[in-house]
This record gives C-alpha cells, sequence and structure tokens, in this order.
C-alpha cells in the first residue's frame, strides 16, 4: 500500500486544488467511469499514480444487458431498476457532502457542472444548446451551491433513467 488515509486525502486535496486543465478533467472523469466501483481514496491515488491512461472501453452490443448488470452488481440492496439505483446512489451521495472538505466540495461541484455540461453538448443534436459549452459552465459555477449542483445531476440523472426505462417498455 502506498500510504494510508492521511496520504489519500492528501491526494484529493491536492487535485482540488490543482488549476482548472480541461482535459485532465476529461482524462479524470473518463478513468472514473472505467473504475466505478473504487472507492474516491483508491481512484485519486491510482489516477495520480497512472497519469490518466485508461484503457478503452469495451463496447456494449446490448444496452440492455449492460444496464441490467450494472444494476445487479450494485451494493445498493434497494435498486432492482436503474431508476431506483440512480435514486439510491443519488441519496448516498447527499448523505457524504456534510463530510467533504472545501476543496473537496469544490471539485464535486466542478466535476457536477461538466458532467451536465457535457449532457447537454450530447444531447444538443440541433444545436440548441450553443451557449451551453464546458468552459461556459464551470466559469458560471464558480459560486454554485455544492446541494443545489448535487440535486440538480442527480434529477437530470434520474429523468434520463425515466426516459431510457419508457423506450424500453415500448
Amino acid at each position: 500500500m502506498i500510504g494510508g488515509k492521511h496520504e489519500s486525502r492528501t491526494l484529493t486535496r491536492d487535485v482540488a486544488g490543482l488549476p482548472r486543465d480541461p482535459s485532465l478533467l476529461e482524462s479524470f472523469l473518463r478513468y472514473q467511469a472505467a473504475h466505478f466501483d473504487e472507492d474516491w481514496d483508491s481512484l485519486i491515488q491510482h489516477f495520480m499514480t497512472h497519469r490518466g491512461e485508461v484503457k478503452p472501453l469495451v463496447q456494449v452490443v446490448q444496452f440492455e444487458t449492460d444496464v441490467s448488470a450494472f444494476v445487479a452488481a450494485s451494493p445498493f440492496e434497494a435498486a432492482h431498476d436503474l431508476l431506483t439505483y440512480t435514486q439510491t446512489f443519488g441519496q448516498v451521495g447527499l448523505n457524504k457532502l456534510p463530510q467533504l472538505s472545501t476543496n473537496e466540495k469544490a471539485l464535486v461541484i466542478e466535476v457536477a457542472l461538466f458532467n451536465l455540461a457535457t449532457r447537454f453538448q450530447l444531447l444538443d443534436q440541433e444545436g440548441a444548446y450553443q451557449s451551453i459549452s464546458v468552459s461556459s459552465l464551470l466559469e458560471k459555477g464558480r459560486a454554485a451551491n455544492l446541494v443545489m449542483c448535487t440535486v440538480w445531476l442527480i434529477t437530470c440523472l434520474t429523468v434520463s433513467v425515466v426516459i431510457l426505462n419508457s423506450f424500453f417498455e415500448l
């Protein structure tokens, strides 16, 4: 083991205090997506150690199968579909907010805003959201409220899940 909880907390603080490099943030989000089952301290430590190297994700042929496998592997007993998983995961996240340091809260806000901006860009096939970019949302979000940002992200995820569930029921 390369250090304990104190060193991991220091790494988290250091990452939260780094100047914001959009490519580094994108690299971290991709790394986080590929290692979603890892605890936060290990995730930060491995990301810093491996400099954000991400092996290409396996292309999923059947989306429904992948979602079912993801929910089945969930550590939350109450989660039996993607909607309840998202709600449970979001509630667990909200319960952990008071434990975060100021720098960690700032990092959570930034990651949430980055995810939302990316989501808008992906949804934007017609150009309706052109004024919303990752950089503009991150710039406007510097004064964002952590709880509101987290609730907004959870709401967006929940709405997406409801839409996906209704799509697959057709």
